[in-house]
């Protein structure tokens, strides 16, 4: 969560981030489309968007696939969505990977039972490789969203590698690249001040007081990959080798924040986004925990999102193209920033949306950033970064009997 802290330093360190995107080719900025022209809104697209939601209201239904916190944190807009155009939302919720897995399976089998994916980065890229999605620009027809006018980038950004899939809609800010979360009573604050790099978790003095998520079915694949191009193999090598850190599961999120409250170790990092929430819940309960805010030398994590992709054969088509464009529009991302209970809401890139519920200093940095300055999962130095890292992962967890292998 991007918060209580200093915008200017924030902005600095970003503008330090950004020279270093340009002096270092294996970091990824965004992806941008290779075409360079703005696709054009068909003529007569308000009666064509007319007749779409007819044919949704027709089907009457929409199955929407979203990890538990999604479920949760926009119940409001899906149901604004289903009343707006009588269209009942079904939401399958859970494990982001253990559903990627069973529709991948399904698929596979000519069976196809979901319309929209609100899964995360790494699950898109999963699905856009399998070819398991439905291409965007086919189904997008509202002028605001082709109008490049409204958004932050003049060229649709895209987070699936063959930038045809999933266009970007948002944007995640957080001041560093995998959240870290601290004791407050076994951490002192000279400490805490004395952090200036992700090197410095390395001394002696945090042998044994670390604890990672690895586990390759959580949702923190991006960040561990970003942290592998800026600080390389050596660093995961000395973290997991020498510092004798704790692993747990994906699956632990309380057991997790528990034991963090209870001293077991002092930091908890490289963990899936969902544990932000739980900590911060126990924090306002009273419990020592904390996230560290502090943007260190690696630079703060800005890069682009979206979550909403149709996919491949979608059951009910008209309501999944219906959605779509919704949420692409300004109506959609003004719901979504509007009745979103999520404390982390991510600003639009859209222009024209307002503020609504986004934190005002994530608010307030969104309108300074530039698209060279956003990671992109498309990028393909990124995959590169992904699979050499992937590789090296698999032999750890070999070696060392975790995660289930």
């Amino acid at each position: 969560m991007v918060k209580n802290r200093n915008l200017v330093t924030i902005c600095l360190a970003l503008a330090v981030f950004a020279a270093l995107l340009a002096a270092t080719p294996t970091v990824s900025p965004a992806a941008t489309p290779k075409t360079a022209t703005t696709p054009q809104s068909p003529a007569g697209w308000e009666a064509k968007w007319g007749e779409l939601k007819a044919a949704a209201a027709k089907e009457g239904k929409i199955v929407i696939g979203m990890g538990g916190s999604s479920a949760r944190d926009y119940r409001a807009v899906w149901e604004s969505f289903g009343k707006q155009f009588g269209v009942e939302v079904i939401t399958s919720s859970g494990s982001g990977s253990t559903q990627r897995d069973r529709l991948l399976a399904e698929q596979a089998r000519g069976i196809y039972s979901m319309d929209i994916n609100f899964f995360g980065a790494s699950s898109v890229l999963a699905f856009s490789d399998a070819g398991a999605l439905s291409e965007a620009m086919p189904l997008i027809m509202r002028p605001d969203i082709l109008d490049r006018s409204k958004w932050a980038s003049d060229k649709f950004l895209w987070l699936d590698r063959q930038q045809k899939y999933c266009p970007a809609s948002e944007l995640i800010l957080r001041s560093n690249v995998g959240l870290m979360y601290y004791n407050k009573k076994t951490v002192r604050q000279a400490e805490l001040d004395s952090l200036k790099s992700r090197w410095d978790l390395l001394k002696p003095r945090w042998k044994g007081k670390i604890a990672v998520i690895l586990d390759p079915s959580g949702g923190a694949e991006i960040s561990r990959t970003m942290l592998w191009q800026i600080l390389g193999k050596k660093w995961y090598e000395t973290l997991i080798r020498e510092m004798n850190v704790t692993f747990l599961t994906n699956g632990q999120t309380r057991e997790a924040v528990d034991s963090l409250a209870r001293g077991q170790f002092d930091f908890l990092t490289l963990a899936p986004d969902s544990l932000g929430a739980a900590v911060h819940e126990a924090e306002k309960q009273g419990l020592p925990v904390a996230e560290f805010e502090r943007t260190l030398a690696e630079g703060p994590d800005a890069r682009i999102s979206g979550r909403s992709f149709v996919m491949k054969n979608p059951p009910h088509p008209g309501a999944a193209q219906l959605f779509l464009n919704w949420w692409l529009s300004r109506e959609g991302q003004t719901t979504r920033v509007t009745l979103s209970t999520d404390p982390d809401t991510r600003p639009s890139l859209r222009t024209d949306v307002p503020q609504g519920k986004v934190p005002d200093d994530a608010w307030a940095l969104a309108r300074t950033l530039k698209p060279k300055q956003l990671w992109s999962p498309a990028d393909p130095k990124f995959a590169a970064a992904e699979n050499e890292s992937r590789v090296w992962f698999e032999k750890i967890f070999r070696e060392k009997g975790l995660y289930g292998y």
